[in-house]
């Protein structure tokens, strides 16, 4: 290898003391040479990107193969928890429905015992008593004031008795009741359309509620076993006199 300086005319002399080459010359042996190992420098590159992308490649498929797994894994438990819960729910509707089944019958036998007919189409309710009332509640003189008073409610008190027998626990009777009112439409029967719960409330508001409303209400309910009768009783507090169904009525 030769380093030489270009010079005009197209010379290549060698520098001169003090100066840089600018170019070499190679000589045929040394210029072979160095072509091979560009070649070879060139084909190790390009296997080596060769394998680099057969890596990624391989890589891919291996994720891709993984993801497809984790997916059937986790579409196996998704299917398995869905048939576990429509067991569930197969067991939770058999249950109701016999549940159903059992409430219907209680009634059918309680409206028998009491000659409520037609037994199998009367919802089993009966009115005991109706009666004026006067609901003493505890309210606030007004929103910057914790003292309280007590205001005298004009009302009536309905007590009807229901077709559930007093070996029923009082829980129970109260999820019956409360279903019966709303499925078998009972309040509207009544005429009653709202239900309020009036405690801790303001003189000014309760009394525009008592004073302004013209649509009956129920404000409070409670329950009675009577072990005489045999069946549990439900006593409802109403602002105005209710409806009186004739067929929620005992014949003497």
């Amino acid at each position: 290898m030769l380093e030489v300086v270009k010079r005009a005319l197209g010379r290549y002399p060698e520098p001169n003391e003090n100066e840089n080459y600018t170019h070499v010359i190679f000589t045929r042996d040394e210029y072979i040479k160095n072509i091979v190992k560009i070649n070879d420098l060139e084909e190790n590159i390009k296997k080596l990107e060769r394998d680099y992308n057969a890596r990624i490649e391989h890589y891919k498929n291996s994720a891709n193969d993984k993801i497809a797994e984790i997916r059937a894994q986790a579409d196996g438990r998704v299917a398995e928890a869905h048939a576990e819960m429509n067991k569930h729910k197969d067991r939770a509707d058999n249950f109701e429905n016999a549940n159903e089944n059992l409430i219907r019958v209680a009634t059918e036998r309680a409206n028998a015992k009491r000659g409520l007919s037609p037994k199998k189409q009367h919802i089993g309710y009966v009115f005991l008593n109706i009666e004026q009332y006067v609901y003493n509640c505890e309210c606030y003189f007004s929103e910057k004031s914790d003292k309280t008073k007590i205001l005298k409610l004009p009302c009536f008190r309905v007590r009807l008795q229901s077709p559930y027998q007093v070996n029923f626990d009082l829980q129970s009777v109260e999820n019956l009741t409360s279903n019966d009112f709303k499925n078998k439409k009972i309040y509207n029967m009544l005429g009653l359309v709202l239900n309020y719960n009036i405690k801790n409330w303001y003189e000014n508001e309760l009394k525009k509620l008592w004073n302004e409303e013209k649509q009956n209400f129920n404000f409070e309910t409670s329950y009675k076993a009577n072990f005489q009768k045999g069946f549990w009783e439900v006593e409802y507090l109403t602002r105005y006199m209710v409806n009186v169904p004739p067929d929620m009525m005992i014949e003497k």
